[in-house]
């Protein structure tokens, strides 16, 4: 007697699927940089491909480079261009807040200077009953400006 799923019957005949097989060659350099098997001309279109940012298509790096769009996709799975891309956009946009973080930091440090020289005016137009001298000021703001 058959127990429920062993009986040949009842069974249906599907093929196993296939194993999914990646063309795309393992990495051994970082993302960016031409890999050892990694043709000149494939690197060169890698690289057009990743800088065209939001545009970036296959069709027009192939166009650019008065190349088959076939080879272009081969190229593009072989090296991972899409996982490249989106690394490089990632470094892009760090790159980016980077630079912004330093324009800001280096406007808050204008600001800063900017505050103590207008206190030290401030503090040089008071009567001398401050009782700070000239030379007292002026250590206090070398000092200030060391300690930034």
């Amino acid at each position: 007697m058959w127990a429920g799923s062993d009986c040949p019957v009842m069974k249906p005949e599907t093929p196993e699927p296939a194993p999914l097989t990646s063309t795309a060659e393992p990495l051994t350099e970082p993302i960016f940089e031409r890999q050892p098997a990694e043709s000149a001309k494939a690197f060169e279109a890698a690289q057009m491909y990743y800088e065209l940012g939001p545009q970036r298509s296959h069709a027009a790096v192939a166009k650019a480079l008065h190349k088959q769009v076939s080879l272009i996709n081969r190229w593009s799975g072989r090296w991972r261009w899409v996982e490249h891309a989106r690394a490089w956009d990632r470094a892009i946009e760090r790159a980016r807040h980077a630079e912004i973080q330093k324009q800001v930091a280096a406007e808050a440090q204008s600001s800063a200077i900017d505050s103590v020289v207008t206190a030290q005016r401030t503090t040089l137009e008071l009567p001398s009953r401050s009782g700070l001298s000239n030379r007292v000021m002026t250590l206090a703001v070398v000092l200030f400006r060391l300690n930034l």
